[in-house]
């Protein structure tokens, strides 16, 4: 009978002893027993010829024992399986191509606690190139910063009892902080929702790289690929203003008598919906920023403390007489000078 590769085959009786150096994914018949009935094995196509996959036994040398019989008329055909020089070329492609990412996924798993910091979309396409988990590699990745944290505080107690200054580790641990708290939610992504998140460093340097790159369309992009965006239609422009006018109706109660009835008479704004809340916030804001300011003064004495003291407390004044102002109509404030640039849409 033809083999094809390195495989070997050879006539017991009534059965073909087939050995291979691979696995070739054929099950063995399962016998009959007191809960089943039995079920044969994999039809395998040889030579114009049905066989049935009877035994499938692993060998010392890492190849599989195949015993072929064959095929009974009393069994169905569901599947079959061709033996042939096109189908067990295939098949060692994509054993070559197993093993190569399995090598490669032992690496990948080892540097997975830097490469969890590129951005999702690069750590997807790993997962996919090499068989490794994206999101294993991002929750790896978090355990650096929290290593830095850890020394930096170490550090931290063997400063202070030494009643020394290090302006190194003052510089370091703000930034190993901020690197735990974006690790934490990077964890808690991964951990949850079973997806990749890069860091904000990693996705910095992989742009850099990306645009550096000489490569770029063969590089999975920074952020966002295929399937990860949803398209939306532009609404109508009456539509667009109508929401921006929405959105920003509390920060109109800040713009002038004349502004606020013009918006009025376009909109139909109503100051009392929105205006009371405004200014009780700012008034509050301001009461606090006056009182704190009053504290700093009366221990320092400083003119910046004193500066202020006096704008926080003018803000609360003018907050105080706006409320009052509202039980005749609308009233402006000095933060629409602010607000004014951002809503010329809804005045034009």
């Amino acid at each position: 009978m033809n083999t094809h590769g390195s495989d070997r085959a050879r006539r017991a009786g009534d059965k073909v002893i087939l050995q291979s150096a691979i696995s070739k994914g054929w099950t063995p018949r399962t016998p009959k027993t007191l809960t089943h009935a039995e079920f044969p094995g994999t039809t395998v196509l040889w030579d114009e010829q049905y066989f049935e996959v009877i035994e499938a036994t692993a060998t010392p040398t890492g190849g599989v024992r195949y015993v072929l019989a064959e095929w009974s008329e009393s069994h169905t055909i569901r599947a079959f399986e061709h033996y042939d020089a096109g189908s067990e070329a295939l098949r060692m492609a994509d054993h070559a191509r197993a093993r190569r990412q399995r090598q490669t996924s032992v690496l990948s798993r080892l540097s997975g606690i830097f490469l969890g910091n590129l951005p999702a979309q690069v750590q997807i396409h790993m997962e996919n190139e090499l068989g490794v988990r994206a999101s294993r590699m991002t929750i790896l990745s978090c355990i650096p910063p929290l290593v830095l944290l850890g020394i930096c505080l170490l550090a931290r107690v063997d400063v202070t009892m030494g009643r020394k200054s290090s302006p190194v580790l003052a510089f370091l641990l703000p930034i190993a902080v901020m690197l735990v708290s974006e690790s934490f939610i990077r964890f808690f992504v991964a951990m949850t929702q079973g997806r990749p998140m890069g860091s904000l460093l990693g996705v910095i340097g992989y742009w850099i790289y990306h645009h550096a790159s000489n490569k770029k369309n063969a590089l999975p992009p920074v952020i966002g690929g295929r399937g990860d965006s949803v398209g939306f239609t532009a609404p109508a422009e009456d539509v667009a203003v109508r929401d921006s006018f929405e959105m920003k109706q509390p920060l109109l109660t800040l713009l002038t008598p004349a502004e606020q009835q013009k918006l009025a008479e376009r909109f139909g704004f109503d100051y009392r919906r929105s205006a009371y809340g405004v200014a009780w916030v700012i008034l509050v804001c301001a009461a606090l920023g006056a009182f704190t300011s009053y504290v700093e003064l009366d221990q320092s004495g400083s003119f910046t403390s004193l500066l202020s003291m006096l704008i926080a407390g003018g803000v609360a004044v003018e907050q105080a007489l706006r409320l009052y102002a509202f039980r005749r109509g609308p009233a402006g404030s000095v933060f629409g000078i602010v607000v004014r640039p951002f809503v010329r849409n809804l005045l034009g």
